[in-house]
């Protein structure tokens, strides 16, 4: 699930006077010039009510902020009870995607006209996090931020500087971005009217006689990137819930799982009849167990220490990494390279300031090497072939690292919200950009290729030539009513 969020945002106003229009409202001044206005109620399809209400009893323009699940983000701006400027990013929830007008935004938020042009290609940003950013620079205010949530950052907020540098940035990427001569080509394999299976990102119900997905005991399949499907048993051998979920199924049949009951996360391995081998309990799990040369890695928390921990099939704890101090911020997973080292990027606090540090660990999870980075790290992928680790510096760039060394070889200005995919057959690294676009970046990072899929990205897979194959959902469409639901596998070739 993505983030929710529904705020107001107020211009040279006295908070008192809006505390007496809405009472209960929090009502704090993030930024010169502008108040922000927080309530418990307050959410995405009701947040214009509160606006209009506002906008009748104060002389201001009043901007009304909906953020629903990384799916739709709806702004307006009212004066004196009149809608005056109106922007809704995607379809869904009730809403159906719009435009706003540039002029209107400007105009009615005071912007200066030379911001027009600016407004223009924010409304255009296909990524909705991504565009919040954007906003809260250029009218130097607070945007995302709810009612739950706002004490926890309230200092961050208030202490945050906005630079509209960032904007112009933006737009000087997408210049220079430009048209790409693309060196592969995309093709639609398959339209299937089908709807993903959510506890398996591979598979997928048909529809019934009537069109609806929600069946009892129905038949579920896995999608082939040939555009055919056959039958498939989610889960085999255990139980794909929240509450306990399978990670690996090893040779002699036993399983490796994880469990959260009671607020106490586990992890436990079961022998091929279902009895359980060993069991080990933590705070919490950062990285799920990941297997290698038949002992696993993780990052846990144990009796509030965060540490990397090397366990045996017997469950035993042979090796263990602990830092002086952690931060919230870490990839997902360990990589691997054929050497056995083992990769991995987390957040550091020292002093106060948050560092983001590479980790390059031998098997036993003593440090080889290590080297700090200049911004936080969720994304990365790895080419084995060539020795190359590709890092996404949130919101900056994309770095290329040799792994021998743990020097940096290669730069590539980033400041929009990427995921770095895979590393194909010829070394290029796949980028997705938003929900639908694709990159092709070359080993000596150059943009050689982009592509623009129908929908939003679910998964991947290689075909049996080789390629790389996406398949994506018009479950935005489909849930404004406008379309059949759609699943539609994409092959990329030479």
């Amino acid at each position: 699930m993505g983030s929710k969020f529904a705020n107001l945002q107020i211009q040279y106003v006295d908070p008192l006077i809006v505390k007496e229009i809405i009472p209960g409202c929090t009502v704090k001044e993030f930024s010169r010039g502008w108040v922000t206005v927080l309530h418990e109620d307050f959410q995405i399809g009701t947040i214009e009510r509160e606006a209009y209400k506002l906008s009748k009893n104060l002389d201001r323009p009043i901007l009304s902020v909906g953020y629903y699940d990384d799916d739709i983000l709806v702004l307006r701006v009212y004066k004196q009870g009149k809608s005056v400027a109106y922007h809704v990013s995607n379809d869904g929830y009730g809403y159906e995607s719009r435009t706003g007008n540039p002029t209107h935004f400007q105009q009615s938020l005071g912007l200066e006209e030379k911001d027009t042009s600016v407004i223009k290609e924010i409304l255009k940003c296909e990524n909705l996090e991504k565009k919040v950013v954007l906003l809260e620079n250029l009218l130097g205010v607070t945007l995302w931020i709810n009612y739950r949530s706002f004490e926890e950052y309230e200092k961050e907020l208030s202490a945050r500087v906005f630079d509209k540098s960032i904007i112009y940035e933006y737009i000087d990427e997408l210049k220079a971005a430009g048209r790409v001569k693309n060196h592969t080509e995309l093709k639609m394999r398959a339209e299937i009217e089908a709807i993903p299976e959510w506890s398996c990102d591979e598979c997928f119900r048909l529809p019934d006689a009537n069109g609806d997905f929600i069946l009892n005991n129905s038949d579920v399949f896995k999608i082939r990137m040939d555009g055919n499907y056959e039958p498939t048993i989610i889960n085999q051998v255990g139980t794909n819930s929240r509450e306990n979920s399978i990670l690996h199924l090893l040779p002699d049949g036993a399983t490796v799982q994880t469990s959260y009951e009671h607020n106490q996360h586990s992890i436990f391995q079961c022998d091929s009849t279902g009895h359980m081998k060993w069991k080990l309990e933590v705070d919490f799990i950062k990285v799920p167990p990941v297997l290698h040369n038949d002992h696993l890695y993780m990052h846990v928390d144990i009796n509030a220490v965060a540490c990397i921990l090397k366990i045996n099939r017997e469950g035993e704890i042979v090796s263990r990494f602990e830092a002086p101090t952690w931060g919230g911020c870490h990839w997902k997973t360990f990589l691997i390279d054929h050497q056995n080292r083992i990769f991995y990027c987390c957040t550091l606090d020292q002093n106060g300031e948050r560092q983001a540090r590479l980790f390059c660990f031998n098997e036993d999870l003593a440090v080889l090497e290590q080297r700090d980075l200049d911004g936080t790290s969720f994304d990365f992928v790895m080419d084995h072939k060539l020795g190359f680790l590709y890092i996404y510096i949130h919101l900056k760039e994309i770095i290329k690292i040799d792994v021998t060394t743990v020097d940096i070889t290669g730069r590539l200005k980033c400041t929009d919200y990427v995921k770095l995919v895979f590393v194909d057959r010829k070394n290029r690294v796949y980028i997705q950009k938003g929900e639908s676009t694709l990159e092709l970046m070359s080993p000596v990072m150059q943009i050689v290729s982009r592509h623009r899929l129908k929908g939003q990205i679910q998964w991947h897979d290689i075909n049996f030539e080789g390629n790389p194959c996406f398949v994506t959902w018009n479950g935005r469409n489909w849930d404004s009513g406008k379309e059949k639901s759609l699943l539609r596998v994409f092959e990329i070739t030479e």
